[in-house]
């Protein structure tokens, strides 16, 4: 007796789910039919959340379930989620059709006819001058591309808090954030983009690298200079003092010189990369570029090689 009360249970429920005669489903469809199952406990226990995902979830699996669209267009308008209520009944209507049921092709027309008038939309003006300025303009509602064509319609959208963005490259990104409330009617016009420009602090630090770049040279320059002079009097032990010469300060000279040559070449190779590496970073036109930084550092040199193609 149990076991003839779970069969009619699956049994009704797969009825529910796909609306036609039940018979062998391949396990996709048998999966989809157990979603549904948990969906509708959630859904009558007014867990409305949870239930719309899974009604969802089983459509993935089986996208013609005409019953499981109807569902989930009634769990998503007991959320209050007009919009896509209308969507999902516009689906199960032209679904239904299909399938020659015209009771629940009826049932959702005239949900779509109820619903409809109270859907709040959104309208977004794309002026000419914008269209002209900002090539591969990208227009959402959300995460939703809108595309040209639908510029300047009426675009339906759940009630709640939406996010109209507009981004091209090579320019500034635009975003307005709407509350929209269900029967309101919501116009953003998308003003014209600016362009986005490099960044300063690139050049900056770019600029201070270079300088840093060029005192490491001179104390290099200097050090060989000092080399030379140890090499003509140091020839033998000691070292002759000739014109001057003084092989303690010298040496002290060309140990500065050594580590300041070597400090400031690092440091500037480092600060020049950072710069030229913001440049390229710091671009949005949809150019390629790329930067290879080399240092390089030796007893009597230090810097760095840059090499960028824009």
């Amino acid at each position: 007796m149990t076991s003839r009360a779970t069969g009619t249970a699956v049994s009704l429920a797969a009825l529910l789910w796909a609306g036609g005669s039940v018979a062998a489903e391949p396990r996709s469809t048998t999966e989809a039919q157990a979603i549904f199952q948990e969906a509708r406990k959630l859904d009558e226990a007014g867990d409305l959340k949870s239930a719309c995902a899974l009604y969802e979830k089983a459509l993935a699996l089986e996208p013609n379930a005409i019953g499981g669209r109807l569902h989930l267009a009634r769990c998503l308008e007991r959320l209050d989620k007009l919009a896509s209520a209308v969507a999902e009944y516009e689906r199960a209507e032209i679904a239904a059709n299909a399938a020659n049921q015209p009771d629940r092709s009826s049932h959702a027309r005239k949900q779509i006819q109820l619903l409809a008038p109270r859907v709040g939309t959104v309208v977004i003006e794309v002026p000419r001058a914008v269209r002209e300025t900002a090539a591969d303009l990208l227009v959402r509602v959300d995460e939703t591309p809108i595309p040209d064509s639908r510029w300047g319609q009426a675009v339906p959208a759940d009630a709640g808090p939406h996010t109209v963005s507009a981004a091209a490259p090579g320019r500034a990104a635009f975003a307005a954030r709407i509350d929209v409330k269900n029967g309101g009617r919501y116009t953003v016009e998308v003003p014209i983009l600016l362009r986005r420009h490099a960044p300063v602090w690139p050049w900056i630090v770019g600029g201070v690298g270079l300088a840093m770049g060029g005192a490491a040279f001179a104390f290099a320059y200097d050090q060989s200079v000092v080399q030379a002079e140890i090499d003509e009097h140091c020839k033998s032990t000691p070292c002759d003092r000739l014109d001057g010469f003084e092989p303690n300060i010298a040496n002290a000279r060309l140990s500065r010189d050594f580590g300041l040559a070597l400090g400031l070449g690092i440091g500037g190779g480092l600060a020049l990369g950072a710069g030229v590496l913001g440049l390229v970073l710091g671009r949005d036109d949809g150019t390629a570029t790329s930067a290879k930084f080399t240092p390089i550092a030796g007893p009597n040199v230090a810097g760095a090689l840059v090499a960028v193609a824009w």
